[in-house]
Formats: structure tokens, C-alpha cells, sequence
């Protein structure tokens, strides 16, 4: 059988997840890496894309933003999905887009292995997060954020099932504990690596690009950011404490262990 990639890993998570913190580890567990961006998601009707240029490329030290076409050799693709307020779930456009890839390449099959790792964030830091950036205003409605939050709880949780072969990532472990992070690579046969673990991809908009607290001054200390105290800033804000009142939320946030903090 003949693949154009070993693995091919899609990381799923609503905007502000912290899904490029955890993109940006798997990275550094390959060789050479094809990563592209913000993938249409289901339900989405502008700026449709997919499987298509301009990609990144990530080999060792060597990174290389705006390749023009896709190229194979390499160790494994990265692909990124960011909801908003849409429904769970990837664009349908995407598996024609492996078969006209294979055709132009004359492989027999997209990927040797395909993973898809969910992202889930404490629901209080994630919506401060959303807020201070104020880029996406869709998900600023505490219902908007609810509904998709709730969701995606859902659907890490196995009480939906539209993604098969997923592994849950839980952000706040992941970037708490060692530990949860060596569980998460026996989980995607990685091995034990956290080269990029300080590393903030620089992705986004403008100002937006790396956290939307810290922007890009701890681009290579990650681990120093407050990341699990963010909902403090957002405390008196309306729009959060309506949140805080989301029954089905603040239900599903203490399925995971996150009380609501007010």
C-alpha cells in the first residue's frame, strides 16, 4: 500500500482551546511536519478551505511559513480545527480533497494512521480567553460559547460519536502535568518529547498572534503563562457571569472536576 503521509493528526478544539499550544507539541515528536491551519469546519459557509496551500513546514529548527504546494516525504501532516458556533464535526469537502491529492500523487491511500485529538479547556479560563481577544465576536454571546462548549464536552465525553480513532486531550492537564502528557503520547504511540512544550506557534491575526494575553512575549516560555487563573480577569464582566448561570454548562463543566467560580 502506498501512503502520501505516516500520520496524519487532526487537533480539534473551540478558538481559545489552547489547541496550538498542544499542536505545536506534537510537532516536535516528528521529523518533518506539514501543518495547516484554521481547516474549514462543518457547517461553515465563508472562507471555505481545506487540504489545500499554503501549508507549513516543520523539520528540526527549519520553519517555513507559506509553502505554495503540497509535497510528500513527509513524516506526518497536522491538521488544525477550530469551531466557533457551528456544529462539531469537519468539513465534507475534506475526504474528496485526500482523493484528488492521492490521484495527483499516485497513492493508494491518503495516511497510514489517522488520529483525531480533541480539545477540551476549563469552560471559566477558555471564555476569558475569548473575551479578552475579542476577534471572534460569534463566540462572545455566553449562549454562542455555551452551546458549543457544551458540545464539545459531549463529544469528548463518548455521549456523541462523530469522530472515531479520538483521543481527548483535557488542555489544563496537558499543560499541568507531565504525567498526562506521557498518557496522551502512549495513547498516539508518540515518543516521550517535549522539545516544543514552550513553544507558542506564531498564529493569528495581527496583535492576535499567540495568546491573547501574553501575545508573543513568552513565545518560548509557555509554561509560565497563567493560563488556568485567566477567568479572574473576566470575574466582573457581564457577559461571563451570564455564563456562569448556563445550567447545562456549569453541569457538564463539573462532569470534568471545573466548579464554576462564582
Amino acid at each position: 500500500m502506498n501512503y502520501l503521509v505516516d500520520r496524519e493528526i487532526h487537533v480539534i478544539g473551540i478558538q481559545r482551546t489552547g489547541q496550538h499550544a498542544i499542536t505545536s507539541w506534537l510537532i516536535g515528536h516528528f521529523d518533518s511536519v506539514f501543518y495547516k491551519n484554521c481547516m474549514s469546519q462543518l457547517g461553515q459557509q465563508k472562507n471555505v478551505v481545506g487540504i489545500q496551500p499554503p501549508f507549513w513546514s516543520f523539520s528540526g529548527d527549519d520553519e517555513k511559513r507559506g509553502i505554495k504546494s503540497f509535497e510528500i516525504g513527509h513524516s506526518a501532516l497536522v491538521l488544525g480545527t477550530e469551531f466557533t458556533v457551528f456544529d462539531v464535526g469537519l468539513n465534507p469537502k475534506i475526504p474528496r480533497q485526500k482523493e484528488k491529492l492521492c490521484h495527483k500523487f499516485g497513492a493508494d491511500n491518503f495516511s497510514k494512521r489517522e488520529d483525531y485529538v480533541l480539545v477540551l479547556r476549563n469552560p471559566y479560563n477558555q471564555y476569558a480567553s475569548i473575551l479578552n481577544w475579542g476577534k471572534n465576536r460569534l463566540l462572545s454571546p455566553p449562549k454562542s460559547f455555551a452551546k458549543m462548549w457544551t458540545k464539545m464536552a459531549k463529544e469528548c465525553a463518548g455521549e456523541s460519536n462523530v469522530f472515531e480513532n479520538r483521543t481527548t486531550v483535557i488542555y489544563d492537564d496537558w499543560f499541568e502535568h507531565p504525567e498526562y502528557r506521557r498518557k496522551i503520547e502512549e495513547r498516539l504511540d508518540l515518543p516521550q518529547n517535549d522539545d516544543r512544550l514552550n513553544t507558542v506557534m506564531k498564529i493569528g491575526h495581527g496583535r492576535y498572534w499567540g495568546s491573547s494575553f501574553d501575545g508573543m512575549e513568552a513565545k518560548k516560555e509557555a509554561q509560565k503563562m497563567g493560563v488556568l487563573n485567566r477567568w479572574e480577569s473576566s470575574k466582573d464582566d457581564d457577559r461571563f457571569i451570564e455564563l456562569c448561570k448556563n445550567e447545562e454548562l456549569v453541569n457538564w463543566a463539573g462532569e470534568y472536576g471545573w466548579e464554576c467560580p462564582l
